[in-house]
């Protein structure tokens, strides 16, 4: 039986990825986030029930509790301190979930194997919504694809961190068949969006898997990637429609290298930033919440210190992760992907992959040995919990799908900073 935060976990991935579960908000993201905010209070609360924990090396554990220190002195000067404080909540939150997973070994088969079954479903779903569109002769655009999402490479996220699993899960199987044919729909989708950087991570993964020496995982990967492709050139070749996604042009940046040579933080806010969850600029009329770029984000919200907090943090794990199994070796791949796609990409806003980023954290993160659990500590986790839940539901109670909001995902699903008021243009 799966220890209680993984089942937590599942059912977690279960609500946000089956697409036929209707959503508690307005919103799709904003529907993942109240379901992640019930997952992380459950979590910390599970936490609490130990009687000894592992916590990670010193310098490790040094880094995580000055980085949130750096947040929430940076929230508490920011513009907007109430929503920002949130956000730092937030953060510390998913440093206790990654704490509680590093004290059960995420290697059990099953976990992994409800997780892509979810994933599947949503894969199925949105095959046959492919499927309806041709036969209709409707475009092959995002929202035909999978419902109250505006751009296809939305869940392109999903699919880049679940792929290494998948084909885990395909050498380690005798239903080879199916788990193939889910890891073919996979792929097929990463090529209708028509992203770049997701196709860079998937030439990343195969090369990554070479020089780990996963061999047959790399031999059944390339089998499937063919596969794939006669798949998608079988669904451009009865698209025909002008304005299909698989249409687009795939060196477009989407306004990205603007947003990036823009988005250097000025003098007065290099050291702590504007406060996480603040970041904002302005591109023409549009007012966008996010820089597609983890690095740039921290630097702007967090400050350069906060920066070199996370980029030694992740020195450390690349160095000092165990990669002595296979398994380890693919949650490695699948971390060190991650990165590279949090270059170009949203993804460490996104509700379901930033759970999934610090799930793969926990792995990877060198421990020291046990130690008692002081009462002392879990009051203040407790406290945390408690506030933090307060807070974002309170945030979410006062959500309005009528208000004119930023572009872009933050922690709602346009930027919102409700805890402040309303958003107020004339303070961007």
């Amino acid at each position: 039986m799966l220890p209680l935060n993984l089942t937590f976990l599942l059912f977690f991935f279960f609500y946000s990825l089956f697409p036929l579960l209707p959503s508690v908000s307005y919103d799709f993201h904003n529907g993942q986030r109240i379901a992640q905010i019930f997952l992380l209070f459950a979590c910390a609360l599970h936490f609490i029930s130990r009687k000894e924990i592992s916590i990670p090396k010193n310098n490790i554990t040094f880094c995580i509790t000055a980085f949130l220190a750096l947040s929430f002195f940076s929230s508490s000067l920011s513009s907007y301190p109430h929503s920002s404080i949130m956000n730092s909540l937030h953060y510390t939150m998913l440093a206790l979930l990654t704490f509680s997973l590093i004290n059960t070994a995420v290697n059990n088969i099953n976990f992994y194997r409800v997780l892509f079954y979810i994933h599947t479903s949503l894969l199925l779903v949105c095959s046959l919504n492919i499927v309806f569109s041709l036969i209709d002769q409707q475009p092959i655009k995002a929202h035909n694809i999978m419902m109250k999402f505006d751009n296809i490479r939305h869940f392109n996220h999903i699919q880049i961190l679940l792929l290494p699993l998948s084909l885990y899960i395909y050498k380690h199987t005798k239903y080879k068949v199916l788990i193939g044919f889910s890891i073919t729909l996979n792929l097929v989708f990463l090529f209708l969006s028509n992203s770049l950087a997701s196709l860079l991570c998937l030439a990343l993964i195969f090369a990554l898997l070479l020089k780990f020496k996963l061999n047959e995982i790399f031999k059944n990967s390339i089998i499937l990637l063919l596969v794939s492709i006669v798949f998608f050139s079988a669904i451009n070749f009865y698209d025909t429609s002008s304005i299909s996604s698989s249409t687009t042009n795939i060196l477009n940046d989407s306004g990205r290298i603007e947003m990036w040579s823009r988005s250097v933080p000025e003098l007065s806010n290099i050291f702590l930033g504007v406060g996480p969850g603040n970041y904002s600029i302005q591109i023409g009329g549009t007012v966008l919440s996010h820089p597609h770029n983890f690095l740039i984000q921290i630097l702007n919200e967090s400050g350069i210190i906060a920066l070199f907090l996370v980029l030694y943090l992740l020195w450390i794990i690349a160095k000092e992760a165990a990669l002595n199994t296979e398994n380890e070796k693919l949650i490695f791949i699948t971390f060190i992907t991650t990165l590279f796609y949090a270059l170009a990409s949203g993804l460490i806003v996104m509700p379901v992959s930033q759970t999934i980023i610090f799930l793969l954290l926990s792995q990877l993160i060198p421990k020291r040995k046990k130690i008692p659990f002081n009462n002392y500590f879990k009051v203040i986790i407790i406290s945390f919990s408690l506030i933090y839940f307060i807070i974002s539901m309170t945030s979410a109670f006062r959500l309005d799908g009528y208000t004119p909001k930023m572009a872009g995902p933050s922690f709602w699903s346009a930027g919102e900073k409700n805890l402040d008021g309303l958003y107020n243009d004339s303070k961007k």
